[in-house]
């Protein structure tokens, strides 16, 4: 087998071509923050500095420190089940380098990569160290829209009857059940095989397809939310079929199966998929760990859109920005944010959120405004704590700077 030779930090041509990456993207952040700002949605103003502004304050600050520490454990739950066994102190100190990269280099080599050739170097599985990645970032998207998801079930009443509240909700939902239901038919199709995992997804399609036709009964069968609902179906009809795939396929990728040998001998890259169907069994047979995972990312969400409220409340805006408005918008904001640009998607996730909330308006009609300043309020926030991560990289900035930046898994 030919092995792919390493490319260092201190190659020239890679470094010039860092360079290039990094100010590009450095300037299309700058365009990003002065379009924002022109267009009057990037508010300046000085900090009320009164006792209720401080009170919200710190209440955000004191939910962002608690998120800082137990984010790590997330990581650390999920490189056990994928039988990782590194102390829990080089897991903290790796999270947190991953997160002052992600938030302060402006080149291309993210904090996941970090993350990703620290770990392979000490000898573990590769594939193992980017599945238990790839498995923290997808618990992290599916917990943003599954407490999004809440918060569309507890203002339902409010939100049925505002067409742009509506809309967002079915996204926010429909991305709850692609990823939730998906992996729910993969487990059970690899411990009780097809019939089971089949015959499940058909009654989560019926009961997907009877609250379409609920909640689109009477008075919103109205003519503009006609595309609307096709695409919910369209959307119902593709998990369905999704599921039914994962279904039908994974217990047939168990070793000893015909599947199996002819993935494996004919395919190309089969070894490497049947790695991967392992890796999901890792996953299958730690439900526990792995719910736990889950449990302790949902909390992490709350507590980090709770922090993105108490900076509403304290600047003060007019009109108020509500709980039930951050819930519904920072699932789009932190989706924007997994672009790769400097900050961890500085302005990406601005705009992402302001344009939620213009959705989102009042009873009274009145748009929301002041969602760009209030989210980049907290990201400023945001990398005050990640530069916890920089005596951690200080002290192994050695060990760092020796990594290889094309590590394959």
């Amino acid at each position: 087998m030919n092995s792919v030779a390493p490319v260092s930090v201190s190659n020239p041509s890679f470094i010039k071509k860092l360079s290039l990456s990094k100010w590009t993207k450095f300037i299309l952040v700058i365009a990003i923050l002065a379009y924002l700002f022109l267009s009057g949605n990037l508010h300046l103003q000085p900090f009320d500095w009164n006792t209720h502004s401080i009170s919200w304050l710190f209440i955000a600050v004191l939910a962002l420190l608690v998120c800082t520490l137990l984010t790590p454990l997330r990581f650390l739950l999920l490189l056990k089940i994928t039988r990782i066994s590194l102390r829990w102190q080089e897991v903290f100190q790796v999270v947190y380098i991953g997160n002052f990269f992600n938030n302060f280099l402006l080149g291309t080599l993210g904090g996941d990569t970090i993350k990703y050739a620290y770990i392979a170097r000490t000898g573990m599985s590769r594939l193992n160290v980017a599945m238990s990645i790839l498995a923290d970032r997808f618990i992290g998207f599916l917990s943003t829209f599954t407490v999004g998801s809440l918060a569309v079930l507890f203002y339902y009443r409010n939100i049925v009857s505002d067409n742009a509240l509506f809309t967002v909700s079915a996204l926010i939902v429909g991305c709850f059940f692609l990823g939730a239901s998906t992996t729910l038919i993969g487990m059970l199709a690899l411990s009780f095989g097809r019939a089971i995992a089949i015959s499940v997804s058909c009654i989560l399609a019926l009961f997907l397809a009877l609250a379409d036709v609920s909640l689109f009964k009477g008075a919103l069968y109205a003519t503009h939310l006609s595309v609307l609902r096709g695409i919910i179906g369209e959307g119902i009809a593709g998990i369905f079929i999704l599921n039914l795939v994962a279904a039908w396929i994974l217990p047939g990728l168990t070793e000893g199966q015909p599947l199996w040998h002819f993935v494996k001998t004919k395919v190309f890259l089969g070894g490497k998929m049947l790695q991967l169907v392992d890796i999901f069994n890792c996953y299958r047979r730690h439900v526990p760990k792995f719910i736990l995972a889950f449990l302790l990312s949902i909390l992490l969400q709350s507590l980090t859109f709770i922090s993105i409220y108490a900076i509403g409340k304290s600047l003060n805006l007019r009109p108020d920005l509500s709980l039930g408005h951050v819930f519904f918008a920072a699932p789009f904001a932190f989706t924007a944010n997994l672009l790769p640009l400097p900050g961890g998607g500085l302005g990406a996730g601005e705009m992402a959120f302001q344009h939620v909330l213009s959705l989102c308006r009042l009873s009274n009609g009145q748009i929301i405004l002041g969602g760009v300043s209030v989210f980049l309020f907290w990201r400023c926030l945001s990398l005050i704590f990640s530069l916890v991560g920089l005596p951690f990289y200080l002290l192994k900035r050695d060990i760092l700077s020796s990594l290889p930046l094309n590590v394959q898994p």
